[in-house]
């Protein structure tokens, strides 16, 4: 499992307040038959790129990837990106709510069901 918190600072080197912090964290679940990358949080730098170095730490078996965005709650063009990326290797994207469905909807191309 990979944790990683940390607090937003702009170019100018400004500090939003404490209450702004960002919190991003992927769960890595290797089943017999799977594996599932349960992604949460805002998926933007430098969190896009924690993200695909625990994907590619974790595919290149003949397990079919799993990545479970449900928890996702903003994603940002390189993080919409790299989604795609995973897309397009195998892997299968699986959203929750109107802002994720639409999100997994667009980059597969196929309408998603809501989860319960």
């Amino acid at each position: 499992m990979t944790v990683w918190q940390g607090v937003c600072i702009d170019r100018d080197g400004y500090e939003p307040s404490k209450a702004v912090q960002d919190m991003f964290r992927v769960t890595v679940q290797n089943d017999p038959e799977r594996t599932v990358l349960k992604v949460e949080g805002r998926l933007v730098q430098p969190f896009v790129r924690e993200l695909k170095e625990c994907w590619r730490n974790a595919a290149g078996g003949a397990k079919p990837m799993i990545l479970d965005v449900c928890s996702v709650t903003f994603v940002a063009p390189e993080g919409r990106n790299l989604l795609t990326e995973i897309h397009r290797a195998g892997g299968t994207l699986v959203g929750s709510g109107p802002m994720m469905n639409s999100i997994v909807e667009e980059i597969t191309g196929q309408p998603v069901s809501e989860r319960n």
